[in-house]
């Protein structure tokens, strides 16, 4: 048959799709059969091969579900992809030598150059999808679904959803199943041979396969990478290197190789920063497990605290409830598009909400769309991530976690979002707290642009670090100048020493487990004068890179930073050549950035609906006075000089907010 000839097939079965649309069922099957065009013969032959037994009758289940799913899923390919893929291998290898991520990074880009996802092939898994390629899939999965023990406790539909799918995003087609199954299937045998009732729970043998395999050494997160690549596939995955959503890859594969039925659950976006996240799950007979970046298996209670909005758990099949959504495309956000994923926000709920109701009286005047969306921040943007209803005047949201920060309703028009609401959070009591401009104006000192929360463990480290004076060098008598005792939140920390000296040397040790870290140490006599001397330290890095040295903390770059090789015991220091007397002693916390920096050029924005400037400024010290700015608001802080790291924040009694105001039972779970 020519070509031609599937294109017309093709375009009467839509026009025949979409006239039936309405009915209860549509045949899924032949959909995705007429779409799969010269490929429909190699996809029959899977069917006729298990519709010709009565006991295959599941495995033919089987194939149809995996078919049916198909259109939509796709991958790249080509050398420029194999090349970039090199990276996960050399990055497990870069930190087992505690080295920077950026070493891998580095040589990756001199290497190779830039990459451009454009240079690659993208094919559909409908139109190149073999039979043996499907059927081998089939066989395996259903091999270890019916020899493993505790298959016996997992039914025919999270097998199809969590075991038999043959990919986990748009990696590039490869087998892996045989692979991971001969390389990992060993470490179960203990279970398996078991007389305990766990052999035959999947959870059981997750939480093995989590233990064996994952913490120190066995297990390298990053957020760095050459490219946004796509899935990376079985074999980089195999590193166990990478950011979330490599490690749950790997994740998914050995535990379907296995037998064990395993998901990927996500955030959409993290209700204190501008991306999402993504963990691991597994379904136990009693309860729900997940496995967060090589952290050992626990229940959901760890992963719940993080602050967030809504949890999915990615499906091989298409959500039908949603992807009957009555709107178009063109005003549906990216997330419904193609919706394969359920909603399983009430498992890691910490403060669950199940209808959230936004009152009519508290939305923008006009039209009042039947569909509308839940948004969360993302820098300058508010993202989609909910569905919901107008119902009776109110626009109303199912299975909420209050656990967050902001919100906004909009609706979607064209593929643009039409904001409903001006930003809210959810008090404890339960009241919605909106971000209203109104008349009256306040004067902002602002220290940061990004929330401190992912800095705090860094803070941390320098609680009980000391600042000494000595005249010996090996500070065999030493007197103490100051103890840190409150986290250092500002760039420009000053201590006033309890002693003046004089003293030849001054030190900082960091506290226990604290690595010595600290970004920069600036020395001043009594007059104000700014002392300088000899990089005096316990030489060795962490990582063993020479830019995480001793001298790093004295380099006048408070973007970088001493992080020893010793978790306790390592100093750095200062050798003025004669004894001076000291006046203070200005210190910087290691840090990412996200600080005001003197001589940066900053731009404050406040939101009235939209975004509108509160006007830009070059930063004199570390921190900036904006007057007359409207109170009551969101504001965003932009660097305009560097870095891309800006976060929503309020003004709550002189201090930015960067959480709910006054939520302290939520302010220690992170």
């Amino acid at each position: 048959m020519s070509l031609s000839y599937h294109i017309k097939k093709v375009i009467l079965f839509f026009i025949s799709f979409l006239s039936i649309s309405c009915t209860p069922r549509v045949d899924r099957l032949e959909y995705a059969l007429c779409l799969s065009g010269d490929n429909r013969p190699e996809l029959e032959k899977v069917l006729a091969r298990y519709s010709s037994s009565p006991s295959d009758s599941l495995k033919y289940r089987a194939a149809v579900f995996l078919i049916e799913n198909m259109p939509g899923y796709g991958y790249y390919e080509g050398p420029v992809l194999d090349n970039f893929l090199e990276y996960y291998h050399l990055l497990r290898s870069v930190r087992l030598k505690r080295q920077s991520p950026d070493v891998a990074v580095d040589s990756i880009n001199k290497k190779y150059g830039r990459f451009d996802l454009s240079s690659l092939h993208y094919k559909e898994d409908i139109h190149t999808v073999d039979s043996a390629y499907l059927c081998r899939n089939i066989e395996w999965a259903f091999k270890v679904w019916e020899e493993q023990p505790w298959g016996r406790n997992v039914g025919f539909r999270d097998f199809c959803e969590y075991i038999l799918p043959y990919r986990v995003g748009n990696e590039t087609l490869a087998d892996w199943r045989e692979m991971y199954y001969e390389k990992y299937n060993g470490i179960l045998d203990g279970l398996r041979n078991s007389d305990s009732s766990d052999r035959e729970d999947p959870a059981a043998a997750a939480r093995i396969i989590t233990d064996s395999l994952t913490g120190p050494k066995k297990i390298f997160f990053t957020s760095a990478a050459p490219a946004a690549l796509p899935h990376i596939g079985p074999v980089a995955a195999d590193s166990r290197s990478g950011n979330c959503r490599d490690l749950v890859d790997f994740a998914l594969y050995v535990c379907r190789a296995l037998g064990i039925p395993c998901a990927s659950d996500y955030m959409p976006f993290r209700g204190d920063g501008n991306v999402g996240h993504e963990w691991a799950s597994f379904l136990s007979r009693d309860s729900l497990y997940c496995q967060d970046m090589g952290n050992p298996m626990v229940n959901s209670s760890k992963i719940s605290t993080l602050r967030k909005l809504k949890v999915y758990r990615r499906t091989f099949s298409i959500n039908n409830r949603l992807d009957d959504v009555d709107v178009p495309d063109s005003d549906k956000p990216d997330f419904l598009k193609r919706p394969r994923f359920e909603d399983v926000t009430p498992a890691y709920a910490i403060d669950f909400l199940k209808t959230l109701k936004v009152p009519g009286t508290e939305l923008y005047r006009g039209i009042r769309p039947k569909t509308v969306y839940l948004c969360m921040s993302s820098r300058f943007s508010w993202i989609p991530v909910a569905v919901g209803k107008f119902r009776r005047g109110n626009a109303e949201f199912e299975d909420i976690d209050c656990n967050t920060q902001v919100m906004r309703v909009a609706s979607v028009k064209d593929g643009k979002v039409i904001f409903l609401s001006d930003p809210f959070y959810i008090k404890e009591s339960g009241e919605l707290h909106f971000y209203r401009a109104g008349k009256e104006l306040q004067d902002i000192t602002v220290f940061r642009k990004f929330a401190k929360v992912q800095e705090l463990w860094l803070q941390r480290r320098m609680l009980g670090g000391i600042f000494e004076g000595g005249n010996n060098l090996d500070f065999s008598e030493k007197d103490t100048l100051h103890i840190i005792t409150e986290l250092p939140e500002r760039l420009l920390n000053t201590s006033r020493p309890s002693c003046y000296g004089p003293y030849r040397y001054v030190r900082y040790f960091g506290p226990k487990n604290g690595f010595c870290n600290i970004a920069d140490m600036y020395v001043y006599d009594v007059d104000g004068k700014l002392l300088t001397g000899k990089p005096i330290g316990v030489p060795g890095s962490y990582s063993g890179d020479n830019k995480y040295d001793y001298w790093s903390a004295l380099d006048g770059d408070n973007t970088t930073s001493f992080d020893s090789r010793m978790g306790y015991g390592a100093w750095v220091g200062l050798d003025f050549g004669e004894p001076r007397k000291i006046g203070k002693i200005i210190y910087t916390p290691r840090n990412r950035d996200n600080h005001v920096r003197p001589g940066d050029e900053y731009e404050l924005f406040y939101c009235d609906v939209n975004w509108k400037s509160a006007g830009r400024v070059v930063a004199s010290s570390d921190s900036i006075l904006y007057r007359g700015v409207p109170s009551g608001v969101l504001y965003i802080l932009n660097n305009l000089t560097r870095g891309n790291q800006i976060r929503v924040f309020s003004y709550d009694e002189g201090v930015q907010e960067w959480l709910r105001p006054k939520q302290n039972k939520y302010d220690n779970l992170n």
